[in-house]
């Protein structure tokens, strides 16, 4: 159990600073979008979605951290690892392969794989 909280642990860390990251690039979506002299209402939405993933991305990771130190906590983390598989799904498709990404693929990852030995050793010990 001790091992499955840790790598969740690591995966909540990881998707917050994917989190800081994508939330780092809304300074060049903003001068993008004053360059491009997008209407002022898809601008507004793409700021809003912009932020809103970057909060949804943090907000996730908090769950999955709080949700390592409760007994049958798993369910919940591969819950939030499939939010997050999701989000890494639609990406790909809307806009194919990149850095972004692979960065939730690899959040993804990291809390699946903690969600699952949880899971697994909550049943064990139940």
């Amino acid at each position: 159990m001790k091992t499955a909280r840790l790598i969740i642990l690591i995966g909540g860390i990881v998707q917050i600073l994917t989190a800081c990251f994508h939330s780092w690039g809304f300074v060049y979506l903003v001068k993008r979008i004053e360059t491009e002299h997008i209407a002022a209402e898809t601008a507004a939405i793409l700021k809003t979605i912009w932020l809103g993933f970057s909060v949804q991305l943090i907000a996730v990771a908090i769950i999955a951290i709080l949700a390592r130190s409760l007994e049958r906590g798993g369910g919940i983390v591969l819950f939030c690892a499939f939010t997050v598989a999701v989000n890494g799904a639609l990406m790909l498709f809307f806009i194919g392969p990149f850095i972004g990404f692979w960065m939730v693929v690899i959040d993804a990852l990291w809390l699946g794989l903690g969600g699952y030995l949880q899971a697994k050793a909550s049943r064990v010990a139940g």
